[in-house]
């Protein structure tokens, strides 16, 4: 009867030394870490501003004497130098405005707008593709910016809201001369006016590391003006930004039922 006891105690010192002999094992190297994806980069070359951009927030100019926010922010922040029929204009649009009864621009009725302007409409984001011949900035609201780098204007150019943009680099800037605009759009969200004689000259680059893109625009507009002016834009890149769709608000009857609109 010894026996069989003495074999159970023998199987089940055995069984001991197993699992202690186990947990003497080292433990083997931890899972790697699986690696994180690179982070896109903006292009090193200095002429290249293909990606995606996101406009950034400037601070508009306000006028509490006119109970106006929105203008136009020239780079030496003054006021924008209206002529006295250019104020004229603006003055009527803003008393409109504070009536109740806003005088109805081309953004507000979901029609093109002056291309620089749409960066200051911060309807998301924007992409940049180019080649040879162009470079193409595009706005999630659907419309875009085409700027012909193998050309020069048309000699009959018909009128349109997003006027003709040819451009040319000077070393790392791209230079964009626009012109040939119809009277139906505004320079800013308060009713700033401009004639068919608009002409922008807009200087694009690369700014802090290629990280950032600035647009220089000068204006002139000799008929509703007494000087030309500088406004300041720029536009921070998205290393993991995409083209989004929108829906425009202003699409909706119910938003649009008490503007007026303009003969031009």
């Amino acid at each position: 009867m010894r026996v069989p006891h003495a074999r159970v105690l023998l199987a089940l010192a055995l069984v001991s030394l197993d699992a202690g002999g186990a947990r003497a094992q080292p433990a083997g190297p931890p899972p790697a870490t699986p690696e994180a994806p690179a982070v896109p980069q903006p292009s090193p070359d200095p002429t290249n501003f293909e990606g995606i951009w996101q406009p950034d927030f400037v601070m508009p100019l306000v006028n509490a004497g006119e109970g106006t926010s929105g203008a136009l922010a020239t780079v030496d922040r003054k006021p924008l130098p209206y002529n006295d029929r250019g104020a004229t204009i603006f003055q009527h649009r803003m008393r409109m405005e504070q009536a109740g009864t806003p005088i109805a621009n081309s953004v507000s009725q979901y029609l093109p707008a002056i291309p620089v302007y749409q960066l200051d409409l911060f309807l998301g984001q924007m992409g940049v593709v180019q080649d040879r011949k162009n470079v193409v900035i595009l706005f999630e609201d659907g419309s875009n910016w085409l700027i012909h780098l193998d050309r020069g204007h048309p000699a009959a150019l018909a009128p349109s809201y997003k006027g003709d943009s040819v451009g040319h680099f000077e070393g790392a800037t791209l230079v964009v001369d626009s012109i040939g605009f119809n009277t139906k759009t505004w320079l800013d969200s308060v009713g700033s006016p401009h004639t068919a004689k608009l002409h922008l000259t807009t200087r694009i680059s690369k700014i802090e590391g290629g990280r950032r893109l600035e647009f220089l625009t000068t204006y002139e507009d000799p008929d509703l003006y007494t000087a030309p002016f500088t406004v300041r834009r720029t536009a921070s890149y998205r290393p993991d930004g995409q083209l989004l769709e929108s829906e425009i608000e202003n699409l909706r009857s119910e938003n649009n039922a008490n503007l007026i609109c303009e003969d031009n």
